[in-house]
């Protein structure tokens, strides 16, 4: 598959305009139009100073991709409308603290991972974003195998600490971006170490009987129960609650499920994604979880 559906009048459009070839795509990446051209140097500015509310109202405003999925047409971008995989997984680095040191990571994952078939700077310049080539999938669940497989191997292995897991999200937005010294290949290879979704297994130290499994479940139950029933005062609600999910990370359950649940609550929840981005309160979900993973909660 070398195109991939295209999006435009900001996050909350959930129906693609139209397809885009990956050729066309790079190309643009290296060449955009002028006004898209002032947008980014917009964002980069405010991402410079920090000022995140200003960044996050102008990304908004780029074009955006689902380089790894194509969705039925006409149909909005949801899980149950992926009619098809591209065999592309979009990679993120980012918090790099300047663009020297997001070059040198550009350099390093394009020169030493032959899976890379692209990789630019992101639309702030203190972050990476990388296009891999991945096998075509049938299923959600075996693109998250090969996801899992990709954060082993960079974050877990590597040590990248910018690393971002939201893109096992197959459907996560991928946002327009300018990078004239955007790095191609054209014979990348395809990485193909899947990591299987754990199977619940209890700690030997915290847990040593299958029969408290069932008991997890109901905490994990009880996440899902505490985001769905937010109707108002969003933020502190959905902090708590992911707070309290973090702390079953990693005895009880695995952080790239965890991450996931938070995603999962989020989109199904028409409260807050009226109020706020999605990135929003997934920032705030991914703080919230590490600082639950702080004080493990035990049976």
């Amino acid at each position: 598959m070398n195109k991939f559906q295209y999006y435009t009048g900001g996050i909350k459009a959930t129906i693609p305009k139209g397809y885009v070839s990956l050729t066309s795509f790079l190309s643009k990446i290296r060449n955009p139009n002028p006004a898209t051209l002032v947008l980014l140097g917009s964002i980069s500015d405010a991402s410079r100073v920090g000022d995140k509310k200003t960044k996050t109202l102008l990304k908004n405003k780029l074009p955006f991709f689902t380089p790894s999925v194509v969705v039925k047409d006409g149909k909005p971008r949801r899980y149950e409308n992926i009619a098809s995989f591209t065999g592309l997984a979009q990679i993120d680095f980012d918090g790099f603290d300047n663009i020297d040191q997001a070059n040198d990571c550009k350099h390093w994952l394009f020169e030493q991972n032959t899976e890379v078939i692209c990789a630019y700077l992101s639309p702030s310049r203190l972050g990476v974003k990388a296009l891999v080539l991945i096998p075509v999938c049938n299923e959600v669940e075996e693109f998250q195998d090969y996801y899992r497989g990709l954060t082993k191997k960079y974050r877990d292995d590597f040590h990248i600490k910018q690393f971002d897991t939201a893109p096992q999200n197959a459907i996560l937005p991928l946002f327009y971006a300018h990078d004239k010294d955007v790095l191609i290949r054209d014979n990348a290879v395809a990485f193909v170490d899947k990591v299987l979704k754990p199977v619940y297994v209890p700690s030997e130290v915290v847990m040593n009987v299958e029969s408290d499994k069932p008991r997890i479940d109901i905490l994990v139950n009880k996440f899902f129960e505490r985001c769905h029933n937010i109707v108002d005062n969003g933020h502190p609600q959905f902090r708590s609650a992911c707070i309290m999910l973090g702390s079953l990370v990693p005895h009880y359950v695995n952080e790239i499920d965890a991450l996931a649940y938070t995603e999962s609550a989020i989109r199904s929840n028409g409260y807050m994604i009226s109020k706020h981005p999605f990135e929003t309160y997934y920032k705030t979900a991914k703080w919230a979880i590490y600082v639950g993973m702080k004080s493990p909660y035990t049976l």
